[in-house]
């Protein structure tokens, strides 16, 4: 299983014309705050799905300075309200945002940050 992570993460990381990814926290185990250090490298990424928690301030600022075309953000699983705040600061264009599985989320939440 180690070396099936490694062999996707250099996928990942080699592939600088990257548009769209969905990576689970899974493949990162206590590796998941090296990912915003990869986003650097995807300079046309469009669209990021993400199950699990990662550190979301840390990859909206690379995503705001690295990927000018992003428009699409996937959630898996855990955002809270404090999650969807960071959406509206880094990236208050986004066109298309998945919220799936997020229990702690109330609709007046989503609804305030529209």
């Amino acid at each position: 299983m180690l070396d099936e992570i490694k062999n996707t993460l250099m996928s990942i990381t080699t592939c600088p014309g990257l548009k769209s990814l969905s990576l689970a926290e899974k493949l990162f185990d206590d590796n998941s705050r090296l990912f915003p250090e990869l986003i650097c490298k995807w300079k046309i990424l469009e669209e990021l799905y993400l199950e699990g928690q990662f550190n979301l301030e840390k990859i909206f600022e690379q995503i705001i300075i690295h990927c000018k075309n992003f428009c699409a953000l996937g959630l898996v699983g855990w955002p809270c309200i404090d999650e969807l705040k960071l959406i509206v600061k880094f990236v208050p264009n986004i066109k298309y945002l998945t919220l799936r599985n997020c229990d702690q989320l109330s609709r007046d939440d989503i609804v305030a940050i529209l």
